[in-house]
């Protein structure tokens, strides 16, 4: 039997109409209509929410060679242990991360431009005003950290949306795809234009003074590219986590990234305090960018 009379059986036996799968698996009744009639194939998540809905296995409902007389029971999953995220639930979590964007993008900044006190006075206080900043940084990325454990089951456990939601979702994305594009050209165009303010007041300016203003340059196309996609991820991770291996890819990536950008910004800054020479320093970050896309073409 086919996934399509699969569908069509499991549904009636279900007594549900196609409105009410559609509205379960957040898609519209036509997607389901055009999956009953063979127009169309479910894409592998919502072959797993099938699965979930009916309390079957994905096994049974790909497998052409199982009819209905067999059916295969998945124990692993249960619908009732699925969370839902309904309108209040989303409204939430964006409110959540559009805090935790910013307190991300400060917090970079400030791990960027915090030798700035210390080029600048020179004296033990620059140092505390230095390790200040830096305490403040950690400080801000651990309150993002509390502020998202609400939401950690988005990267760890199944769950699904109300009806419209996946529609609300997609409708943010595409408003604020300009704005990703917009922010990242502009972060893009700091990051390549700001040595030339070194090249440019090169003896003309003290150097400490053209150091850290350099270093605010940069901090300020840090917290733009970071704010930016900190948001941006936001809206696409609640629409692939739903796909389990999404989930396990991802935390992997999180993994490697975490310690990649960790050891980048601290090679910055020792580079930067043993040199001097804060426009060079900054060659770690442009290998971690390189590393960085080569792990996820490498995790896709």
């Amino acid at each position: 039997m086919i996934l399509a009379d699969k569908i069509i059986n499991l549904r009636k036996k279900e007594s549900m109409t196609q409105e009410d799968l559609a509205a379960k698996i957040g898609v519209s009744r036509q997607s389901v209509s055009k999956w009953e009639s063979t127009m169309a194939m479910p894409d592998l998540d919502k072959i797993v929410k099938l699965s979930q809905i009916f309390g079957v296995s994905t096994d049974f409902l790909l497998n052409d060679k199982l009819g209905m007389e067999d059916i295969i029971v998945e124990d692993s999953v249960s619908e009732s242990n699925v969370k839902t995220i309904d309108s209040e639930m989303l409204n939430d979590y964006l409110k959540i991360y559009d805090k935790i964007a910013v307190n991300v993008g400060l917090a970079i900044s400030l791990l960027v431009s915090s030798p700035i006190p210390s080029t600048l006075l020179n004296n033990p206080i620059g140092s505390i005003l230095t390790l200040s900043f830096v305490a403040l940084a950690v400080g801000l990325f651990l309150i993002s950290g509390f502020s998202s454990q609400k939401y950690d089951f988005i990267e760890k456990e199944p769950y699904d949306f109300s009806y419209g939601i996946e529609g609300v979702i997609n409708k943010n994305m595409d408003e604020y795809k300009p704005i990703v594009s917009r922010n990242v050209i502009i972060s893009i165009a700091i990051f390549i234009l700001s040595p030339l303010i070194i090249m440019i007041f090169e003896n003309k300016i003290n150097d400490d003074i053209l150091t850290s203003i350099f270093l605010f340059i940069i901090s300020l196309g840090a917290y733009i590219i970071s704010h930016t996609m900190v948001k941006n991820s936001a809206y696409q991770d609640l629409l692939k986590y739903r796909n389990p291996k999404e989930q396990i890819k991802d935390n992997r990536l999180a993994k490697a990234s975490g310690i990649l950008w960790v050891l980048a910004i601290g090679l910055v800054i020792m580079l930067g305090y043993q040199t001097g020479n804060w426009e060079k320093s900054w060659i770690p970050i442009i290998a971690a960018i390189v590393i960085q896309i080569s792990m996820v073409i490498f995790f896709d």
